[in-house]
């Protein structure tokens, strides 16, 4: 699985890509903000975007809903978003908007145990190559 990891906080990227690389995925682009991210988008093909909900430029919803229009062109990329807010009306809003999970922060074993299942999810339901190559994900 390729992802792409966009959050202002180095620290936060760094634990996000450890956790990541643990259960076997590619971390191929990172970004700190929404108009590196975008750019990132069709030029590293993703198939998971773990986007931080207060991404800066546009926010975390607007940045959701930027993916949304480029998903056109890449329907199989599955978006996860974590954010310090933890409301209930937050969470469904994203969830709402598209995001596959949404995770509070601080991360913690538990937020990375909920990604390392729903990205389980996608890896089972994704069609395989003859190869044994994972060609996309739902999202």
């Amino acid at each position: 699985m390729r992802v792409l990891i966009i959050d202002d906080s180095q620290a936060t990227r760094d634990t996000v890509r450890h956790h990541l690389e643990c259960i076997g995925c590619s971390v191929v682009a990172e970004a700190e903000n929404t108009l590196q991210a975008l750019n990132l988008f069709g030029t590293v093909s993703p198939s998971l975007v773990f986007l931080d909900a207060a991404v800066p430029q546009t926010g975390g919803i607007g940045a959701l809903a930027l993916f949304r229009i480029m998903r056109s062109q890449a329907p199989a990329t599955a978006i996860l978003v974590s954010s310090a807010l933890a409301f209930p009306e937050v969470r469904k809003s994203f969830l709402n908007e598209g995001a596959l999970e949404y995770l509070s922060k601080p991360l913690t074993s538990q937020s990375f145990e909920v990604m390392c299942k729903r990205i389980a999810m996608l890896r089972d339901e994704a069609p395989v190559h003859s190869a044994g190559t994972v060609l996309s994900a739902a999202g």
